[in-house]
């Protein structure tokens, strides 16, 4: 048990997936953000008034939606009067960028009470723009909040020139990076992307929160075929991200003193150990020395482990981002992990 001083606790969590969505029903960033911060306020089991002592919001970034202040919309909503609002660009690192910020403000002392969350709903974006419909989402929010990560474009002019401007289009040159450092042949390879992300889908497949709880072989998912049609090789479309969802989550972070104050149990204390962030350097993938090795995610890692003062044979749960099998595998390269290894890389 930790020493009495200031540390911080996740007290509660949400999360949706609204897969039955039409124009009609579908909900607004706004509309599931504050569902979202009720729902994780009920399951901390404190204070039912929970949700109007936020202090601080955070909110990772939301394509398509063109409030000028997300977090202060959603303070309005559920009758917070936060003193930090928080949003920030685009970035598959953000919501633990700034989950480790939030974090970080509760044990300086700069916050109590903080709330980080994020939504999707480029689904109900497609439907809109399918129906040629126009959405009806709040814009408002006058001051604008402070935003972290990175603003630069994600690719440069050189690589758009030659089609490089997608992820769909830049995981792969890793993925076969990874393969040609390994000195793999292409079925070893391709075996070896199957075994990983079949065990991702079977985690999948129980978790009434995917976007697809569906159970794929590894031969499902890496052999091209009528529902599978190869998009940029080696990856056919069960390997590729899917951007197309309405979902959402996010989580409450406080000190000691405020959960205890709020009422919340302890057994619901959950406590940050610590965490890391850190830019890969050069920005542009293509002026990279390698891709098949990334610094800055070895440094993270690495980073995240020391400021818990955990081992990474101390770890007995791991969620690796997992957008393409290639992250998967270079986080794993990066910690000096097996893709074999028996604790799996994801918990969702």
């Amino acid at each position: 048990k930790y020493e009495e001083k200031t540390h911080t606790v996740l007290i509660g969590g949400a999360q949706l997936s609204d897969r039955d969505a039409t124009l009609e029903t579908a909900m607004s960033p706004l509309d599931m953000l504050s569902r979202i911060v009720r729902e994780a306020a009920a399951s901390s089991g404190g204070d039912p008034n929970l949700v109007t002592k936020v202090d601080t919001i955070a909110l990772a970034s939301i394509f398509a939606w063109r409030a000028k202040n997300p977090p202060a919309l959603l303070a309005e909503v559920i009758g917070a009067k936060p003193s930090k609002l928080i949003a920030s660009h685009v970035g598959g690192e953000t919501a633990l960028a700034l989950t480790n910020l939030v974090a970080s403000r509760i044990t300086s002392g700069e916050c109590q009470l903080g709330f980080v969350g994020g939504c999707n709903n480029l689904r109900t974006l497609s439907l809109a723009q399918k129906a040629g419909a126009s959405l009806d989402w709040p814009v408002g929010g006058e001051q604008l909040p402070d935003i972290v990560g990175t603003s630069t474009s994600a690719i440069n002019e050189a690589e758009k020139a030659v089609g490089l401007s997608m992820p769909i289009q830049v995981y792969p040159i890793f993925e076969n990076a990874l393969r040609a450092a390994r000195g793999q042949t292409l079925t070893e390879h391709r075996e070896t992307m199957g075994r990983l992300f079949a065990g991702l889908s079977s985690v999948a497949a129980a978790n009434p929160y995917a976007w697809f709880p569906t159970e794929r072989s590894a031969d499902e998912l890496t052999q091209p075929g009528d529902t599978n049609r190869m998009i940029c090789f080696p990856y056919p479309k069960y390997l590729n991200a899917v951007m197309t969802t309405d979902q959402a989550a996010g989580a409450l972070l406080a000190s000691q003193e405020m959960a205890r104050k709020l009422g919340v149990p302890e057994e619901n204390w959950i406590y940050w150990r610590g965490g890391a962030y850190e830019v890969e350097e050069p920005w542009f993938f293509s002026e990279r020395e390698s891709f098949s090795d990334s610094p800055a995610m070895r440094r993270c890692h690495e980073g995240a482990l020391a400021s818990a003062g955990l081992a990474l044979d101390e770890v007995d749960l791991f969620d690796f981002y997992s957008c393409f099998p290639s992250a998967v595998s270079m986080a794993c390269e990066m910690l000096g992990m097996s893709q074999d290894d028996p604790r799996g890389f994801t918990l969702t």
